[in-house]
């Protein structure tokens, strides 16, 4: 009997375990994009491509060819803006 109440003052004493909080961003495969018009300045001219920005990266993909144009590390980018009288 004196065992038994032994046991039961030292179960109250069991530390919990805290699990961190499952954070989704890593581990997603995706992004947004958006079809978009890039003026070639070499040639003079003006391509469709796709926009895409994802967790990581910013991508401009030619529409036609489906090849990676440009690519970009999120962390680089600083700012934009969608004005069209950079030129």
């Amino acid at each position: 009997m004196i065992y038994f109440a032994a046991m039961l003052q030292f179960g109250n004493r069991k530390k919990e375990l805290t699990k961190p909080k499952y954070n989704p961003d890593p581990v997603l495969r995706g992004a947004l994009s958006w079809s978009v018009w890039l003026h070639d300045s070499w040639n003079n001219s003006r391509i469709d491509t796709y926009v895409a920005i994802s967790a990581d990266t910013l991508v401009v993909i030619d529409a036609q060819t489906r090849e990676a144009i440009f690519a970009l590390p999120t962390t680089s980018i600083l700012g934009w803006n969608s004005g069209t009288d950079n030129w």
